[in-house]
C-alpha cells in the first residue's frame, strides 16, 4: 500500500517540471520567431518611413532582407528609402536585383517606378532615367521618353531622336509604324529630309493605310517634289475615300498646296455642297481664287462668309484685299478698318492698311499703321513679317 503511494505521488511530482518545459520552449519559440521572421522589421521600417526617420527605416529593411533575401518587394521598398537618403546607386541597384529575383513582374516595377513621384515633366523624364539605368535594353523606355523629350516643354528634339534611335537600335523588328514616322517628324524637324523621308517609306511599309502616307506628301512638298506629294495623297484618299464635307475640304487644301488647281477647286466645291452653311468652307475657296487672281469670285465668297459669320475679322481683312485690287479702295480701308475693330490684335489688317492709305498719299496715316502692325508681329513672333514691315517703314521716311 505504500509503495503504490508512493509511485503515484512520484507520477504527479513531475507535473510543474514538464509544465515549466513546456513554458520555457515557448518563450524560445516566441523570442525566436519574433527574432527571425522580417514581418517585424517590415512594420518598424513602415512606421520609421512615416515619421521620417529613413535611416532608422534602412537599417529595418536591411535586417528584414537579411532574413528573407528571396522577396523583391523588400528590395522595391528599401529602393524607395535609399532614394530618399540620397543613394541614387543604392536605388538603382535594389531595383535591378527586385528584377533579377522576380523577372516575370519586370514591367510592373518598371511601370510603377515610371508612374510615381510628382507629374510634372522633368520629374517623369527623372523616372524614365532611372528605369533606363536599370533596364538598359528596354527599347519602350525609350520610345516613352522620346515621347517626354519631344513635348513642351522639354522641347529637347535631339535628346528625343536620340531616344528613337536607340530604340530602334536595339529592336528594329517590333516597333510600330508610327515609332517610324514620329521619327521620321523628328529627322525632318532637325533638317535631316533625306532621313525623315526613309522613315515615313518604313512606316508605311509596316502599315500601307497609315496617315504616314500623308506625311510623307508633306515632306515631299517640303523638298520641291509636289509631284511626289499628290502621288501621295492620291493614294491616301484611294484607301479612304472622302465621304464627309471636311475630308473633301482637307483633300482641296492639299491638292491646292502642291499645284492640282482644279482638283482643288472641286473639292472645295463638293465640301461647299456637303455643307453649304458651314462659313470656313468659303473661306478657304475665298483664299483659293484669290490666289489664283479670281478676286471677283473671291469677293462673292467673303460676302457669303460675312453674311454667316459677321464678326470674323478675317474675313473682313481678306475681303479687303479682293476690293483693293478690283480698285474699290474706299470699300477696302472700310473693311480693314471693321476687321481692326473686331481684332485689335489683326497685324494683317494694319499692314493692308498702311498700304491703301500710302497708295492714296495720306503717308503719315501709313506709318502709323505699318509701326503698329510690326509691333504686333513682334509680339506674336513673326519675325520675317517684323522685317519686312519694319523695310517699309523706312523707304517711305
Amino acid at each position: 500500500m505504500t509503495s503504490n503511494l508512493e509511485n503515484h505521488k512520484s507520477k504527479y511530482s513531475l507535473i510543474p517540471y514538464i509544465g515549466a518545459a513546456i513554458i520555457g520552449v515557448s518563450i524560445i519559440w516566441f523570442n525566436y520567431t519574433n527574432f527571425t521572421s522580417p514581418s517585424e522589421y517590415i512594420k518598424s521600417s513602415k512606421a520609421h518611413r512615416a515619421s521620417g526617420n529613413y535611416k532608422a527605416a534602412l537599417e529595418a529593411l536591411n535586417t528584414a532582407i537579411k532574413l528573407d533575401s528571396k522577396n523583391p518587394q523588400l528590395y522595391i521598398d528599401r529602393a524607395e528609402v535609399r532614394e530618399k537618403l540620397g543613394d541614387e546607386s543604392g536605388f538603382i541597384e535594389d531595383y535591378k536585383k527586385a528584377i533579377q529575383i522576380d523577372p516575370n513582374n519586370k514591367d510592373s516595377y518598371l511601370f510603377d517606378l515610371t508612374s510615381s513621384g510628382n507629374s510634372d515633366e522633368k520629374s517623369r523624364l527623372q523616372r524614365y532615367n532611372q528605369a533606363i539605368q536599370i533596364d538598359p535594353n528596354n527599347y519602350k523606355l525609350y520610345i516613352v521618353r522620346g515621347e517626354l523629350r519631344r513635348g513642351y516643354p522639354l522641347n529637347d528634339t535631339k535628346g528625343a531622336l536620340q531616344d528613337y534611335n536607340k530604340a530602334i537600335e536595339l529592336d528594329p523588328q517590333h516597333l510600330y509604324f508610327f515609332d517610324y514616322s514620329e521619327r521620321a517628324k523628328l529627322r525632318s524637324e532637325l533638317g535631316d529630309k533625306q532621313g525623315a523621308l526613309e522613315d515615313y517609306n518604313k512606316a508605311i511599309e509596316l502599315n500601307h493605310k497609315s496617315y504616314s502616307i500623308l506625311d510623307r506628301a508633306e515632306l515631299r512638298h517640303e523638298i520641291g517634289d509636289n509631284q511626289g506629294a499628290l502621288q501621295d495623297i492620291n493614294q491616301f484618299y484611294k484607301l479612304h475615300p472622302p465621304k464627309y464635307a471636311d475630308t473633301y475640304h482637307a483633300r482641296g487644301l492639299r491638292r491646292s498646296k502642291y499645284g492640282d488647281k482644279q482638283g482643288a477647286l472641286q473639292d472645295l466645291n463638293t465640301a461647299i455642297q456637303l455643307v453649304p452653311q458651314y462659313y470656313i468652307y468659303y473661306k478657304s475657296r475665298a483664299d483659293f481664287r484669290s490666289d489664283l487672281g479670281d478676286n471677283q469670285g473671291a469677293l462673292q465668297d467673303y460676302n457669303i462668309v460675312i453674311k454667316l459669320e459677321p464678326e470674323y475679322d478675317v474675313a473682313y481683312s481678306n475681303r479687303g484685299v479682293a476690293r483693293y485690287n478690283l480698285g474699290d479702295k474706299q470699300g477696302a480701308l472700310q473693311d480693314y478698318n471693321k476687321a481692326i475693330q473686331l481684332n485689335a490684335k489683326n497685324a494683317t489688317a494694319y499692314f493692308n492698311q498702311a498700304w491703301v492709305r500710302d497708295g492714296l498719299g495720306d503717308k503719315q496715316a501709313a506709318i502709323k499703321d505699318w509701326q503698329q502692325a510690326a509691333n504686333l508681329y513682334l509680339q506674336q513672333g513673326d519675325t520675317k513679317k517684323y522685317l519686312e514691315t519694319i523695310e517699309r517703314i523706312k523707304l517711305i521716311q
